[in-house]
């Protein structure tokens, strides 16, 4: 045998011999289960069942971050006591980057996105409505990127403060951190920054604080700081808001510190 049929035969030999994905299917039932208002899910499949049977007061709002494994991601909505004036959203949340949106209407519809974390966000109206179930499933091969946090937190308080990176030590190179501020009692809130150290710019392209609002059934951006300086008050007018920081890959600083109330 010649060379060249060794070398045609050793070709074929590993490529043929190179292993396929292996494609997981959803789960039969959610194995995860959520009642609170908001919060992190990071699932195979879950089920969001929020005030099933009980009322939701008017003006609450609600945001759960779902993030889950596998790069195909499937919303039904089971059951539904919401009304006209109530919005329930799907974002798509892939980097920190708002995208993509449904409005979620119809119970036993599907709503599908391919990888990547996803924002579920209840509004309630002008008056008191009821709850809901929305499912959620995912399947197919491991979501490589996944959510591309280096911090997520929710917080859930009526009010509170909390600080970035908190722990006496400086930020780092290339981080995507995000902070959700989604108080669990209706009403509106103000967003102070209390401290403020992160590489300044102008138009903040390196490092950034960037706040985020929900208004008008979207996330509406409501600042972009970074320097020293403390920037004005922020008010949510829904009570909710997503604080996301984001750094380029030289010169790290102390952080940032914000209160809400």
């Amino acid at each position: 045998m010649n060379t060249l049929a060794v070398f045609l035969i050793v070709v074929v030999a590993v490529a043929t011999a190179a292993p396929s994905s292996i494609l997981v299917d959803e789960d039969p039932m959610p194995v995860t289960t959520v009642t609170t208002c908001g919060g992190y899910v990071n699932s195979s499949s879950a089920a969001i069942n929020f005030q099933l049977g009980g009322a939701i007061p008017a003006g609450q709002v609600c945001l759960w971050t779902v993030q889950a494994p596998y790069d195909a991601i499937r919303f039904n909505l089971k059951e539904s006591g919401l009304g006209m004036g109530d919005n329930l959203k799907l974002t798509r949340f892939i980097g920190a980057t708002p995208g993509y949106q449904y409005n979620v209407t119809e119970v036993g519809a599907n709503y599908t996105y391919t990888a990547g974390t996803v924002l579920v966000t209840l509004e309630a109206g002008a008056s008191s409505t009821m709850g809901f179930s929305l499912e959620m499933y995912s399947s197919g091969d491991l979501d490589a990127g996944g959510g591309g946090f280096t911090h997520y937190s929710t917080h859930l308080e009526a009010s509170g403060a909390t600080a970035y990176p908190g722990n006496g030590q400086p930020y780092r190179d290339n981080e995507i951190a995000v902070i959700i501020v989604s108080p669990s009692e209706a009403g509106s809130r103000t967003l102070t920054f209390t401290g403020m150290d992160v590489e300044g710019s102008t138009g903040c392209i390196y490092d950034s604080v960037e706040v985020f609002a929900w208004e008008m059934g979207g996330l509406s951006s409501k600042a972009r700081v970074c320097g020293s300086e403390l920037p004005p008050p922020t008010v949510l007018d829904s009570g909710l808001g997503i604080i996301i920081f984001k750094t380029d890959s030289s010169v790290t600083a102390g952080g940032f510190a914000f209160n809400w109330m």
